[in-house]
């Protein structure tokens, strides 16, 4: 049991800062360590493209917890890192033998220090032992913990189309990233029909199904372009700067889907 005192130096407490790959966008997002990152969209948004670029690309520890496909993931961080269209590494995946050990062994030999890619549906608890790990490892813990997606955490007793599974859920996540001083950043899916599921529709804090609106200090989300050239990251909460909820307040990316690749507009 929290004193008042204390409750409030959590709440309002601050961390590492996490530099954003991004120019403009770092101008107008203040992440750090010690808080809990919500990146919403629909499905095929572009959540795990910005993940990803993240992850490759911010010069940071950065641990990537998949529940979905790790192969997938590995393969749009290939594709980054040799710069490389996303089919031509998805052959050579595809290939084995030689041609597989060949492209795994390019990949870790250019890989950026410390990142770290974990696969497999996962509890709290399972994170958790995963970010000490890495901690002894480093010295220190990671600066950023990637959960793609936060609709297949595994949480005893609670379905993610239920309250309580964001309740729990979200509330043990902030909980890991003060004590540990890392940022948690979970991808969590927008299922709206209509526009809204195509990922090409602006959202609002209202369209996210217990979207972090509470638990998170930024919520951020994704959609992109119908001829998917462009992908847009709206800031629809940010305890410490400027944000609209109605996402109206957004960056542009340009997108190269062939790569997956994100870079400055």
């Amino acid at each position: 049991m929290y004193t008042i005192d204390r409750a409030l130096e959590e709440e309002h407490s601050v961390g590492r800062k996490v530099p954003l790959p991004w120019p403009m966008l770092q101008r107008t997002l203040n992440l750090s360590t010690k808080e809990l990152t919500i990146v919403a969209g629909a499905p095929a948004s572009g959540k795990s493209t910005f993940a990803v670029n993240f992850a490759v690309k911010a010069g940071v520890p950065v641990l990537y917890v998949t529940q979905d496909s790790p192969a997938s993931v590995f393969t749009r961080m290939a594709a980054l890192i040799l710069n490389e269209p996303i089919e031509a590494v998805k052959k050579k995946q595809q290939a084995g033998g030689a041609i597989r050990r060949s492209l795994v062994d390019a990949v870790h030999r250019r890989m950026p220090e410390h990142v770290v890619l974990q696969g497999g549906r996962m509890t709290i608890e399972d994170i958790q032992f995963r970010i000490m790990a890495m901690t002894e490892w480093l010295g220190e813990a990671p600066h950023v913990v990637i959960v793609d997606n936060l609709i297949d955490l595994d949480i005893e007793g609670s379905h993610h189309q239920e309250t309580g599974f964001y309740a729990q859920g979200l509330t043990k996540l902030k909980a890991l990233a003060n004590h540990y001083d890392v940022n948690i950043m979970a991808l969590h899916h927008v299922t709206k029909s209509g526009d809204k599921s195509l990922g090409t529709s602006k959202l609002t804090m209202g369209d996210l199904l217990h979207g972090g609106d509470r638990e998170a200090r930024h919520v951020l989300g994704i959609y992109h372009d119908s001829d998917a050239m462009r992908m847009h990251v709206q800031i629809l909460k940010a305890q410490d700067g400027p944000a609209d909820p109605h996402g109206d307040l957004e960056v542009g990316l340009a997108w190269m889907p062939e790569y997956g690749s994100l870079v400055q507009a």
